[in-house]
């Protein structure tokens, strides 16, 4: 397969290369910015894990109206807050379950997705709309993840049954809580437990650039065109890593149901 050209998004990778507040017009600097954070902190206080599980729905009375994403990114770039906002309320939840994937921690998830959109804010001078605004938000998304695994040093990827777990009705429960239910036979827990455990290992050891293509395409749904713009390879690279990904997980979990 013949890979394409992706587009270079210059804005965070400026940003990544150390450009602060000097380069951050003056209406985007100081209390503004301060303004974007309390914006930011607001709306993690309402997002949920469990909502993002599917894709969210419009309403059709607003499809009309609704402004597009790149259109309100142009506004933050001239120091609309409130456009950066309405862009925070329409994202948030669906970066915080992209990166809860990736980490597997949901404290984690909630500080990586908070620093996403901080990013995000202060990316905004330099914005151009050269990709769909979505490919712009998950490529800060992926190099915070990537960051704080470096700083973490692969720290493995398991959860704790006494962490919250999402729900479709947007909730938490407790893994061992719903254990205890004498609902469930104890069997079937122990199966579905250690199966649960043998793809979150799985998944764990993939590597960087295999996990992130298979969350963003298999978790995420997102096309093979938009990974691309996001992991900033060619179509055919995202297609030989899904793929690879794909293949190490039948191992591992053919090894897992055969041990």
């Amino acid at each position: 397969m013949t890979g394409i050209s992706t587009p270079d998004f210059g804005p965070e990778n400026d940003y990544e290369k150390g450009i602060g507040d000097d380069k951050i017009p003056a209406e985007l600097a100081g209390d503004s910015e301060a303004e974007g954070s309390d914006c930011i902190r607001s709306i993690r206080s309402d997002a949920s894990l469990g909502s993002t599980c599917r894709a969210t729905r419009r309403n059709p009375k607003e499809t009309s109206v609704r402004r597009s994403d790149e259109d309100l990114m142009l506004s933050v770039k001239e120091g609309n807050s409130t456009a950066f906002e309405t862009l925070t309320k329409r994202h948030y939840t669906n970066t915080l379950n992209f990166i809860y994937r990736f980490v597997n921690n949901r404290m984690l998830a909630e500080d990586l997705c908070q620093e996403t959109f901080l990013r995000l804010w202060r990316s905004a001078p330099t914005y151009q709309p050269l990709a769909k605004f979505t490919t712009f938000l998950y490529h800060i998304a992926k190099n915070v993840c990537l960051k704080q695994i470096a700083k973490d040093q692969r720290t493995p990827y398991t959860s704790s049954l006494e962490a919250p777990v999402p729900n479709d009705s947007g909730g938490d429960y407790n893994l061992s809580e719903e254990i205890a239910d004498n609902r469930y036979l104890p069997e079937e827990t122990t199966i579905a437990r250690e199966a649960d455990e043998a793809i979150q290992s799985a998944i764990g050891d993939l590597s960087d650039e295999h996990r992130l293509v298979f969350v963003l395409t298999e978790l995420q749904g997102l096309s093979y065109q938009e990974v691309a713009e996001i992991a900033r390879c060619p179509v055919g690279t995202v297609a030989s890593r899904k793929n690879a990904a794909v293949r190490q997980l039948q191992r591992r979990l053919y090894k897992h149901l055969n041990s």
